[in-house]
């Protein structure tokens, strides 16, 4: 008999831990907005405390993309940016699916905002700006 790894999808959905128990609670507002994705907050309230993560809510397949390519795509991201530790890049810690079936991909919350609102609203002057994209 062939032996078949469990899809991504397939372990996701076995997982008995919710999103909510995992995570808390998501807000609708959005953080952030790109061409794949949007950005919330979730707001976790546990015996340690109260801890916040960014979600990063992914778009739903398009009708013209098979399940397989939609899940490659999510999961070549995922591997990518779970797989840089520095103190000055976000920390990617899960992929999971939400109680609605969207997939998300849940990072450390940065209450400072990102690098580019930062650069954009003149929060930071140009030796500033030259010296994070030198880093970069």
């Amino acid at each position: 008999p062939v032996h078949r790894t469990p899809s991504l999808a397939a372990s996701v959905r076995s997982n008995d831990t919710a999103f909510a128990q995992k995570y808390g609670t998501c807000s609708r507002e959005c953080i952030g907005r790109g061409a794949t994705a949007v950005v919330r907050v979730a707001h976790k309230v546990g015996h340690a405390g109260s801890r916040m993560y960014a979600i990063k809510e992914f778009r739903r397949r398009r009708q013209n993309e098979s399940e397989r390519e939609y899940v490659k795509k999510l999961t070549s991201e995922f591997c990518v940016s779970s797989s840089l530790h520095h103190e000055n890049v976000v920390e990617t810690l899960d992929l999971i699916q939400d109680e609605r079936k969207h997939w998300c991909q849940v990072m450390e919350f940065c209450p400072g905002g990102d690098l580019y609102t930062i650069i954009r609203d003149g929060m930071m002057g140009p030796p500033e700006i030259n010296c994070c994209f030198k880093q970069m």
